[in-house]
């Protein structure tokens, strides 16, 4: 930018470079958005200058309008100088330089109500040279924020130029700017996309792992309970059997107590709630077959208060499940057509 506003400042040699020593606090912001609170010694035209102070001692700093904030500077630049027709021309010229169309129109009108004259001698001697240092300036800044990644805003200043400045030769440069920039934002929408889908796949990934990590020990105990539940089925001694069926209510229950825990882990995965509902479902029910089958156990043995207890722990996995509600019921059944209540044991 110093370059370009070299250029502008020497077409503009007919003005006086004016500095104003007003010191005040000021929030600096450089153009990278970095900002500093410092103590304004001055300003020129495409400058200001501020205090730096470190114990004792202080020194100054000069900041160049193309190392600042082109709103920030133009609030500085324009609180400081003096109001002279001059001082608002290089104001309206630097506003043009950076961007800053509605400001520098708003300068420009300024000075030419205050030097009709200075203002039309600098439009006609120089006019398409300033307009043309302008287009070469937007340009390198949209150069600035492309190599930042910015591509938007480098748009946004090669579009200031192609429409504002149209009758520059770097119009045309500008136009093909805008074609390759709207290239490059569409690839980068497209990387962009297929990296949030990607993300997507490996979450859905991450997420069918860490299911796979509650469901198996889940999955381990319906299967434990399944094989136990056949052994006692297999067996003649109906000691042995009664014992195998416990065992097997005691692996379904475990295996329920896992999935009603992990349900609260998956809340808002349907998939994941809809698999453990199932196999929730699935170890109730061998738990309760289990029971039904100790049960029919110890009422072949006519122990019935046995078998009422098994009805019990049944309808206990599940009041509602009609299988245990009519287990109940046989056993109740049973021992009044066996002999009464008195007979069991």
């Amino acid at each position: 930018m110093k370059m370009h506003l070299a250029i502008v400042a020497a077409l503009l040699s007919v003005l006086l470079v004016s500095q104003v020593a007003y010191a005040g606090m000021e929030e600096v912001i450089l153009k990278d958005g970095t900002s500093h609170k410092a103590e304004v010694a001055g300003t020129t035209w495409d400058s200001i200058t501020v205090k730096k102070s470190r114990g004792d001692a202080s020194s100054e700093l000069k900041l160049e309008a193309a190392r600042m904030d082109p709103h920030n500077f133009y609030h500085i630049r324009s609180k400081y100088m003096e109001d002279t027709a001059e001082n608002h021309l290089r104001l309206a010229v630097i506003c043009f330089a950076t961007g800053l169309f509605d400001r520098g129109k708003s300068q420009l009108a300024t000075a030419e109500k205050m030097d009709p004259a200075l203002v039309e001698k600098v439009k006609e001697e120089h006019g398409p040279a300033i307009r043309s240092g302008i287009a070469k300036q937007l340009l390198k800044d949209a150069k600035y924020f492309y190599n930042r990644g910015e591509l938007q805003k480098a748009k946004e200043l090669c579009s200031e130029v192609a429409t504002k400045l149209d009758d520059t030769p770097e119009a045309e440069t500008a136009q093909f700017y805008i074609m390759k920039l709207d290239e490059l934002m569409v690839e980068r929408e497209a990387a962009a996309e297929a990296k949030r889908l990607q993300k997507l796949d490996d979450d859905a990934k991450r997420a069918d792992a860490e299911l796979k990590k509650k469901l198996d020990p889940i999955e381990k105990g319906i299967n434990r309970g399944a094989d136990l539940n056949q052994q006692g089925l297999m067996q003649k001694n109906q000691g042995q059997a009664k014992k195998h069926y416990e065992a097997a209510a005691s692996a379904y229950i475990s295996a329920a107590k896992r999935a009603e825990s992990d349900l609260k882990k998956f809340e808002g995965n349907d998939e994941a709630i809809g698999t453990l509902n199932g196999l929730l479902k699935e170890a109730k029910d061998g738990a309760i077959q289990s029971f039904i089958n100790a049960g029919n156990v110890a009422m072949g043995r006519r122990s019935f208060n046995e078998a009422q207890r098994y009805a019990s722990h049944a309808l206990a996995v599940d009041q509602n499940d009609t299988k245990a509600q009519a287990f109940q019921k046989q056993v109740t059944t049973n021992a009044s057509m066996g002999g009464g209540w008195g007979r069991w044991r």
